[in-house]
C-alpha cells in the first residue's frame, strides 16, 4: 500500500466469481498469507483495491 495510512482490501474469488474471502489489509505491508486449509484445490483470483486503484491476479491452489 503506497503508506502507513492505506486502508484497502483483498477479495478472493473462485472462477465462477463467488466471493471466496475478503482480507482487509492497512498500512505498509510487503505481503498477506491467505490461509488455503478451507478450499479446494483449483484456480482463484484477488482483486486488491486501495486507494482507488484495483489490482487483480491469479493464485493457484493444488493440493
Amino acid at each position: 500500500l503506497p503508506d502507513a495510512d492505506s486502508k484497502g482490501s483483498i477479495l478472493i474469488t473462485d472462477v465462477s466469481g463467488r466471493l471466496i474471502q475478503t482480507i482487509p489489509v492497512s498500512g505498509i505491508q510487503g505481503q498477506e498469507v491467505w490461509d488455503t486449509r478451507e478450499v479446494k484445490g483449483g484456480v482463484y483470483f484477488f482483486t486488491l483495491n486501495a486507494g482507488g486503484i484495483s489490482k487483480t491476479g491469479k493464485i493457484v491452489v493444488s493440493k
